[in-house]
């Protein structure tokens, strides 16, 4: 190997760890992001002048998510038929136990029955409240980031089949300021608790009409 041979394989060698050296400077090592739904806390409805609670029990089944959306990953759908999902941006908890925890908060808070139940009971409830989430995902077709939630609420009475007395279902898209992930999960929060309040105006109405 001559003199020039070598001198060759020292300078490149010299140039790959000094690039090498840049690039572990310059990275930044990933941060797992998680985000939690749950209720707005400056959220303002209106409730009619006469409410009352409804003197009955209600028991809350756990949400019903589509499978899609239904693990901790968080979807954004950029094509038709095509969605994926982010890697180091999740829920914090499934949505399943999140949406149920928000119907439970806003029922006891808003005291729309006597009585709220959850989970196993001995003494059947009059009424059974389901909620089903059809479609939960960043929507970028366009180019920016819109929120969407597709959600169905139904009531059921409690007799022989627990027959549906109303229902309810909304698919509500709302386009961000920015293509924020948290503000993708604000969003959905507060479209979740819009829709409970229409649900929850339209039974007390409906059981207006019928007294």
């Amino acid at each position: 190997m001559t003199h020039k041979t070598r001198l060759s394989i020292v300078i490149l060698t010299s140039v790959v760890m000094l690039f090498s050296m840049m690039g572990c400077r310059s990275s930044k090592p990933l941060v797992h992001q998680y985000y939690l739904l749950e209720l707005p806390p400056e959220l303002f409805i209106e409730w009619p002048a006469d409410f009352s609670a409804v003197p009955a029990t209600c028991q809350i089944e756990k949400a019903d998510i589509s499978t899609a959306y239904a693990g901790y990953q968080i979807a954004i759908r950029e094509n038709t038929n095509q969605i994926r999902y982010f890697t180091f941006n999740t829920w914090a908890i499934r949505p399943k136990e999140a949406f149920t925890q928000m119907t439970l908060d806003f029922l006891v808070k808003h005291g729309l029955f006597e009585q709220i139940s959850h989970g196993r009971t001995i003494v059947p409830a009059t009424y059974l409240l389901e909620t089903e989430v059809h479609h939960l995902e960043i929507d970028n077709l366009e180019g920016f980031f819109r929120a969407r939630l597709h959600v169905a609420f139904r009531l059921l009475h409690h007799n022989e089949n627990y027959e549906i007395i109303y229902q309810h279902s909304a698919d509500r898209f709302q386009t961000l300021e920015q293509n924020s992930i948290n503000d993708f999960t604000a969003a959905v929060s507060k479209m979740f608790a819009e829709e409970l309040h229409t649900f929850s105006i339209g039974f007390m109405n409906m059981l207006g009409e019928n007294r």
